[in-house]
């Protein structure tokens, strides 16, 4: 069931004449069926098979229908990134001066993987290009857009925590992105996962970045300064896209920060919860921290 509704969902994305992909339903999903056995039969998700799991890929899927070639690749992708949540729950944290339990170089190239640095431990992540490099020319606009802002937005983090090198308004402008893929592309199989990074940036707009706070923690201050750099990135979305969700959630949400010394108050958790939105959820899980 789940294989022929990723299927329809696919045929919807790529536009095509419906009596004609009708005819290529039977094929196009037994294409996906014999990816989905693959992996199946490959055990449990691991860092290791993700190379032999794209291989099989790029062996079997290009030349099957676009549906097809969807829809196999949003198994790849929860396969894929189910490996390196996995690897991350069985070793993390390992500390940024031991390497031994982390894979190989070699490794790490051919399964698309990296090390990265979180609150001085290291962890496994994505390579920035990996997914759009390999599999971008065989998926539809839909994927391909999403699969390249993701990859644009992972490039900023390198080794370091320090080495983010995002911007406050740089979040401002992925969090307007994510709304617009979301109303450009409805149909798109990896919806519920745009839907999170947007509300991931929201939260990150609203609450603040590791390296632009904008509330006050107890006896903590903001500097006018501060104030100011925050609430122009704020007046920078009200201009841009006055009629976005972005836009009318933050016309809410300046006077309530302003009166209250951006601070947090029982009055702005009250806002957070009425509109529905996660209070400091992780701006770090949105490009890939393990936390």
């Amino acid at each position: 069931m789940l294989v022929t509704a990723l299927i329809l969902t696919c045929v919807l994305l790529t536009g095509a004449d419906n009596s004609g992909n009708r005819a290529h339903e039977p094929a196009a999903e037994k294409a996906v069926d014999q990816y989905t056995h693959y992996l199946k039969s490959s055990g449990e998700p691991n860092i290791l098979s993700i190379g032999d799991a794209y291989k099989y890929y790029l062996d079997h899927l290009p030349k099957s229908e676009p549906s097809a070639r969807d829809a196999a690749f949003v198994q790849f992708n929860e396969y894929y990134l189910e490996a390196i949540r996995r690897f991350n729950e069985a070793h993390y944290p390992v500390p940024a001066d031991s390497r031994v339990l982390l894979p190989s170089q070699q490794v790490l190239q051919r399964c698309g993987l990296r090390i990265l640095g979180h609150s001085g431990m290291l962890y496994l992540a994505e390579a920035p290009d990996f997914l759009y490099r390999v599999f971008g020319a065989h998926l539809s606009k839909s994927l391909r857009v999403f699969l390249k802002q993701r990859s644009n937005e992972l490039s900023t983090l390198s080794y370091s925590d320090v080495g983010n090198s995002a911007t406050f308004k740089d979040i401002a402008k992925r969090c307007l992105f994510w709304e617009d893929y979301l109303r450009r592309y409805q149909q798109s199989p990896l919806l519920k996962d745009a839907n999170n990074y947007y509300e991931k940036y929201l939260s990150a707009l609203l609450t603040g970045t590791p390296y632009t706070l904008v509330l006050r923690y107890g006896e903590e201050t903001r500097t006018m300064e501060e104030r100011a750099k925050i609430l122009s990135v704020y007046e920078y979305i009200l201009k841009k896209e006055p009629n976005s969700r972005t836009a009318q959630t933050l016309s809410e949400y300046i006077p309530i920060l302003k009166s209250n010394d951006f601070s947090i108050t029982p009055e702005l958790l009250t806002f957070f919860e009425k509109n529905g939105l996660k209070f400091m959820s992780g701006y770090e899980d949105a490009l890939g921290s393990p936390d």
